[in-house]
């Protein structure tokens, strides 16, 4: 399940919430786990055909076997080019 929420503040700036519940049930190990994750994202266009996106976020959950560590903080920057072909 995904939810989102995005706000256009400007022509080229956009910021996005993201929820996003995860169910996984293995086939192959008697395994299952639940998370939840939360993520915020800021998308800035530098051109027409280029953007800049910085993100970060939090996962927590939970999984039947008790080694599985599912609880996590991450954030990281991207950049997304677009090049013609022909």
């Amino acid at each position: 399940f995904t939810l989102s929420l995005t706000y256009g503040a400007t022509r080229d700036l956009r910021t996005s919430v993201i929820y996003q519940l995860d169910v996984d049930d293995y086939t192959q190990v008697s395994r299952f786990d639940t998370y939840q994750q939360i993520l915020g994202i800021v998308s800035y266009n530098l051109t027409p055909e280029s953007r800049i996106n910085l993100f970060g976020g939090t996962r927590f959950g939970r999984s039947s076997i008790s080694q599985v560590n599912l609880n996590d903080t991450f954030y990281g920057a991207g950049l997304n080019v677009s090049v013609p072909l022909f």
